[in-house]
C-alpha cells in the first residue's frame, strides 16, 4: 500500500467517519458558544464603551474562539451531512447557560429553561431523522447543484427574509415605532439574532461546498483553476464576516440568554434547509422522515416563541426602573456625521441601524437632544 492512501479518510468506515464529524461539531459549538461570550464581555464593559472592538483582548480572544470553531465546524462538514451537523449546534444553548450565567452573571429563569428545552428537543429530532449517510460530489456535480430550479427559488427566499429582518432592525429603531416598548425590543433583537442566523446558515452551505471542493482537489481535481471555487470561498468569508457583525449588534444590546438561542435557532433551520435544498438531500427522506423532521422544525420554532415573552431588561445594573431595556449609549461627540470614517462604522465597516432610544423620550420626556443617538455613536459599540 503507497503512503498516500494509508492517509486516505475513505479507506475507514462510513460510520466512523461520520462519527468524527459529530464530535468536532459538537467541540465547535463549545468553543464558539465560548468566544460569543468573551465577546459579550469585552463589548459590555464601561471601559471599552469608546474602544474599537479590535483593540480589546477579551473581544479579540472571543472572535478567535468563534474563528477556530468555524475552523473545527469547516472539518467537519467534509465528514458528515450538512442535514445532520447542523441541528448540534443546539448543543451551544446547554453551553450558553452555564457561560451566561458564569461569565456575564446573567441570570436564567424557568422561561429560559423551557425555552432551550424545547429548541433542544426540536433539534434533536431533526438529527435523528435527518440523513446520516455522507456523500462525495465531483466539482462538476457541485456546480450543476447550484443550476438546479430549486436553488433559484432559495436564491430568492434568502434575501427577501433577510431584507425583512433588516427591515425589523429598522422599524424598532424608527422615532414612530408602531409597537409598545417591550414589542419593539422583541422586534430588534429577532431582528438582529435573526439576520445574525440566517447569514450563518449560509456560510454552513459554502463551507460544505468548499469542503467537499477541497476534497475533489485531494483526488486529483483542477478545481482552483476554476473561478467558481474562489466565487465560493469569498462568499463564505463574507457570509461569516456579516454573522458576526450583526450578531455581536444584538449582543451589545441584549441578554445572551436572548440572542444565542434566537440565532441558533436560525443558524440551525437555516443551515438544515440549506442541504436539503442544495444537495436535495431531502429526496432521501421517507415520508416518517419528513413529518418528524418538519415536527423537530416546529417545535424548535415553539421554543423561539416562549423566549419572546420574557421581559428583556438592560445588562446594566445601574439602569434604573424606567430602563428601556437597552445598554446605556455614550452621548454623541461634536464630530458631524460627514466626517464619519471606517472606525465610526461597526466593527467591519458595514453599516447597521442605528440604536434609537425614543423609548425612553415617550417615558420620560427627555428634551430631543438627550434622546436621539447618533449612528456613528451606535455603531461604535457594535
Amino acid at each position: 500500500m503507497e503512503w498516500s492512501n494509508s492517509l486516505d479518510y475513505r479507506m475507514l468506515s462510513d460510520g466512523f467517519v461520520v462519527a468524527i464529524g459529530v464530535l468536532l461539531a459538537m467541540a465547535a459549538s463549545f468553543v464558539t458558544c465560548l468566544g460569543l461570550n468573551l465577546q459579550k464581555y469585552a463589548l459590555c464593559l464601561p471601559q471599552n464603551a469608546d474602544v474599537n472592538p479590535w483593540r480589546q483582548p477579551r473581544w479579540v480572544m472571543g472572535f478567535l474562539c468563534v474563528l477556530v470553531g468555524s475552523i473545527i465546524d469547516f472539518v467537519a462538514f467534509g465528514l458528515a451531512p450538512q442535514s445532520l451537523l447542523a441541528p448540534l449546534a443546539a448543543l451551544s444553548l446547554i453551553w450558553n447557560l452555564g457561560m451566561a450565567n458564569y461569565m456575564l452573571d446573567e441570570q436564567h429563569t424557568s422561561t429560559d429553561i423551557k425555552a432551550v428545552c424545547l429548541i433542544f428537543v426540536g433539534t434533536a429530532l431533526t438529527v435523528v431523522f435527518a440523513n446520516h449517510e455522507e456523500k462525495e460530489y465531483p466539482f462538476e456535480t457541485l456546480l450543476a447543484l447550484y443550476n438546479e430550479e430549486r436553488m433559484a427559488v432559495y436564491g430568492v427566499t434568502v434575501p427577501i427574509l433577510l431584507a425583512i429582518h433588516y427591515g425589523m432592525i429598522k422599524i424598532a429603531s424608527s422615532p414612530n415605532v408602531p409597537f409598545t416598548s417591550q414589542q419593539a425590543k422583541t422586534c430588534e433583537m429577532v431582528g438582529y439574532a435573526g439576520f445574525a442566523g440566517i447569514v450563518g446558515g449560509q456560510s454552513v452551505l459554502f463551507a460544505k461546498s468548499t469542503m467537499e471542493l477541497i476534497k475533489d482537489a485531494t483526488h486529483g481535481d483542477d478545481v482552483f483553476l476554476h473561478i467558481e471555487t474562489y466565487i465560493v470561498i469569498v462568499l463564505m468569508a463574507v457570509c461569516l464576516l456579516t454573522q458576526i457583525t450583526f450578531l455581536n449588534g444584538g449582543l451589545k444590546r441584549y441578554d445572551s440568554l436572548f440572542v444565542v438561542p434566537v440565532y441558533q435557532s436560525y443558524w440551525i433551520i437555516s443551515g438544515v434547509t440549506g442541504g436539503l435544498v442544495y444537495f436535495g438531500e431531502w429526496q432521501d427522506f421517507s415520508t416518517g422522515q419528513m413529518v418528524m423532521f418538519i415536527l423537530g422544525t416546529l417545535i424548535t420554532l415553539g421554543g423561539m416563541l416562549v423566549l419572546t415573552t420574557k421581559e428583556h431588561k438592560s445588562d446594566d445594573d445601574s439602569c434604573d426602573d424606567d430602563s428601556d431595556g437597552y445598554l446605556p449609549v455614550p452621548k454623541p461627540s461634536a464630530r458631524t456625521a460627514s466626517s464619519r470614517s471606517l472606525a465610526e462604522t461597526d466593527t467591519l465597516g458595514i453599516d447597521l441601524p442605528s440604536l434609537n432610544s425614543s423609548y425612553r423620550r415617550s417615558r420620560t420626556g427627555s428634551s430631543d437632544a438627550e434622546s436621539s443617538v447618533s449612528l456613528n455613536t451606535a455603531a461604535t459599540n457594535v
